[in-house]
């Protein structure tokens, strides 16, 4: 008792300090939530430091409201417009959906809230955020931050396996029990920001070192994500960060090739090593993935999927519900029936039946193939504002971001959903929504600068769009 009154306390006064100092630097905001959220949500799962404190887990749906509500206000006393970004067309059609969805099957409103809320929580911060005007400066301190938080792991996770033997989820004591996941996807971010300073300003040798490590990483904390993740974001990255067709064309001949060898060797021979005793489930994994690939019919198909490949073919144990009935393949079962673990005290309805399923499947069982269509029209309106940034962005410092947001938006939009539930967690999206919010508040900028220079009193004038100003030069003539 005494402890949760000790904890309840520190938290307390640490929430006081927090509001004090953000009254005074608001832009500090985001470095904050970094370190919050780094370490917070995820010791607050069993055998958790916090785990007593299950409300810390989904911490967000606490902050985000009261971000935005701030944001709002400031905006009001300030007399400024309130940029809303086209996001807000797939948002506002997915809780209405959800809503929909929520009535058809008659499912719990506290569900139905809950899970909605969860998917659109970092999108609404994406908006506040891009009312923020974030400074240069606040995120070259965040860039440094988080690249310094993934350095500080390479030792830890080395000493806890090299001098105590501890791999696998518990590989990382700071992070929590679960922190395997998380440490994936920050050393995913991170090297994709490593390989864009690479190909914006020149590649050095300790870059190449750097990744190396968060490599070594996977490796003794089998994490599978990102042992597959890193070779795919790299080249991704350097693909759409040079412009030039004919070197694109040399990287797709002889990168990808040479990344899937790669991949292959490493999980036959040096991952069988090292877990030799706790079996190596890459290798598992890669046999699934290429059966996948021999037959993409795995996906809808449950018979042809074993329950060991649910993180994976997640989506054929739940096609296989929902193909019964058009309106349930069409609106889900309902938002909240699959949630997981205890986030409303249930376990939702087919969770026991099958032993992980995946993003993808997870969102197409609550809200049916129109759901997945609308949340994929958001994730395809962000990939809209990461392309415009690299044709018309300028400055190497924001260039540098908006290249290495290609390879993060890979994985949160492609390669993770079919491996967690990365629109969920918190690693996946608020780094990613936060960097986003930064070059969209620059390109917006440049966009405004351009539309004020091509509608001078020459006559001519260039094409404008709703949420950028410009798209292209004025024709000559």
């Amino acid at each position: 008792m005494f402890d949760t009154i000790l904890i309840i306390a520190i938290f307390g006064a640490l929430i006081l300090c927090l509001l004090a100092i953000l009254l005074k630097k608001w832009d500090w905001l985001p470095i904050l939530l970094l370190i919050i959220l780094w370490y917070i949500p995820r010791q607050a799962v069993p055998d958790g430091i916090l785990e007593d404190f299950v409300f810390l887990r989904w911490l967000t749906l606490l902050i985000i409201p009261v971000i935005m509500i701030i944001q709002i206000l400031k905006l009001i006393m300030e007399a400024k417009e309130i940029r809303t970004t086209t996001i807000i067309w797939p948002l506002f059609a997915y809780v209405c959906f959800s809503a929909a969805s929520g009535i058809m099957n008659d499912s719990k409103i506290i569900e139905c809230v809950g899970s909605t809320a969860l998917y659109i929580r970092y999108p609404l911060l994406f908006i506040a955020l891009v009312n923020m005007d974030i400074s240069k400066k606040t995120v070259s301190t965040f860039v440094k931050l988080l690249v310094f938080l993934v350095a500080i792991q390479i030792p830890e996770c080395l000493y806890r396996f090299l001098a105590l033997g501890i791999h696998g989820d518990l590989v990382s004591y700071t992070l929590g029990p679960w922190g395997q996941f998380d440490l994936g996807v920050y050393s995913i971010y991170v090297s994709a920001i490593i390989v864009a300073i690479g190909i914006v300003r020149g590649f050095k040798w300790y870059y190449t070192l750097f990744i190396i490590l968060l490599i070594a990483l996977a490796l003794i904390g089998e994490i599978k994500a990102l042992a597959f993740s890193i070779p795919v974001v790299s080249v991704a990255v350097i693909y759409f960060g040079l412009r030039e067709q004919k070197i694109r064309k040399v990287i797709l001949l002889i990168a990808v090739p040479l990344v899937l060898m790669t991949t292959v060797y490493v999980s036959l021979t040096i991952w069988t090593r090292v877990h030799t005793y706790s079996g190596n489930m890459l290798a598992v994994y890669l046999d699934k993935l290429v059966s996948f690939f021999r037959d993409p019919t795995q996906l809808i198909v449950a018979e042809k999927a074993d329950y060991s490949a649910s993180r994976f073919l997640g989506s054929a144990f739940v096609w296989n519900i929902l193909k019964s009935d058009w309106k349930t393949l069409l609106f889900g079962m309902g938002p909240g029936s699959l949630l997981a673990g205890n986030f409303l005290g249930t376990p939702g309805r087919i969770f026991d039946e099958i032993p992980y399923l995946n993003q993808l499947a997870v969102i197409l069982g609550e809200v049916g193939v129109v759901g997945v269509l609308i949340f994929y029209w958001l994730q395809l309106s962000l990939l809209r504002y990461i392309t415009y940034a690299n044709r018309i962005i300028e400055d190497s410092d924001i260039h540098i971001i908006a290249v290495a947001l290609y390879g993060m938006w890979i994985f949160y939009a492609i390669l993770g959903p079919f491996y967690d539930l990365v629109w969920r967690h918190d690693s996946p999206n608020f780094i990613f929504y936060f960097l986003l919010a930064y070059v969209y508040v620059h390109l917006d900028k440049v966009s405004l600068r351009k539309t004020a220079e091509l509608q001078r009193p020459s006559g001519k004038k260039g094409k404008i769009s709703k949420d950028f100003r410009v798209v292209c030069k004025p024709e000559k003539g």
